[in-house]
């Protein structure tokens, strides 16, 4: 019995009905989620990787811009010293976006998102361009990371996996 004196309110919708599914076999159950390739897991290990070589890249300019200084004015030999710095400091700018993209990228592609394995190999293609003039250790160890990478998230397990249905 409602106490007329308060107001009347709808009542909420009943939830809708759970159907069970049913495998091949007519079996009833809850679905498994799709398991995660291999190739996928190592790819994303690969990312991880290069986020941490990018970290310890960036760390380097941070404590020590002085080599990166250097190296500039040897490529810019025209600039003042003012020049130089902006440049160095856009540089640790940067350097700082490549870590939280590889970060962000390597937990994107841990979860499957089509999108992040575009991505991830679109910005491989332009870090390959714009590091053919920088051949050091740790560039080469990041862009290996980065190809192995992309190599294992186009694996056709890989694919599969991101093509599955959510």
């Amino acid at each position: 019995m409602s106490d007329p004196s308060l107001p009347q309110y709808p009542e909420f919708p009943a939830a809708p009905p759970v159907y069970p599914v049913t495998g091949p076999a007519g079996e009833v159950g809850v679905p498994e989620p799709p398991v995660k390739p291999a190739s996928l897991k190592r790819a994303v290990y690969f990312i991880c990787a290069g986020a941490l070589l990018s970290l310890i890249e960036f760390a380097a300019a941070i404590a020590s811009p002085g080599p990166l200084r250097h190296t500039l004015k040897v490529r810019l030999p025209h600039d003042t010293a003012s020049q130089i710095n902006q440049v160095v400091d856009s540089a640790i700018i940067v350097l700082g976006i490549f870590v939280a993209l590889w970060a962000f990228l390597a937990w994107a592609n841990d979860r499957g998102y089509n999108w992040a394995r575009i991505t991830g190999s679109v910005l491989f293609a332009l870090y390959t361009l714009v590091s053919l003039g920088s051949l050091s250790i740790l560039s080469l160890l990041t862009w290996a990371c980065g190809l192995g990478a992309v190599i294992l998230m186009w694996r056709r397990s890989s694919s599969e996996y991101y093509r599955r249905p959510r």
